[in-house]
């Protein structure tokens, strides 16, 4: 293990979430030092280096569940915002994100 995670920062604003950085390939420690507020970790990450963010004193809670990854009800009012203006996103200019090996750290199984 590396202490790397893949995330990104967000705020919730008006009552919906709002990105407020680039996604990330980081360090944990990194990570924990440009988290500037008390902040709420979700997702596999918070669940493996708990230890880390709880003595960063960066941490208001941590679920370690599945209880915040993304739900249609939570997802939805983002959506449907977009397409009452008719802000559609063109599926052909869509670029994916990729995670590369040499990145993560990724090692492939022999076969």
């Amino acid at each position: 293990k590396r202490k790397m995670i893949y995330g990104c920062q967000y705020q919730k604003r008006k009552g919906l979430l709002e990105k407020t950085g680039n996604y990330e390939l980081t360090d944990i420690k990194d990570f924990l030092k440009s988290v500037k507020t008390k902040s709420i970790f979700i997702g596999d990450g918070a669940n493996l280096y708990s230890a880390d963010i709880r003595s960063s004193s960066k941490c208001s809670s941590i679920y370690q569940d599945r209880v915040g990854f993304p739900q249609v009800k939570y997802v939805f009012p983002l959506v449907y915002e977009k397409f009452q203006r008719k802000a559609y996103e063109d599926p052909a200019a869509l670029i994916p994100i990729y995670l590369y090996p040499e990145d993560c750290q990724v090692k492939k199984k022999a076969v």
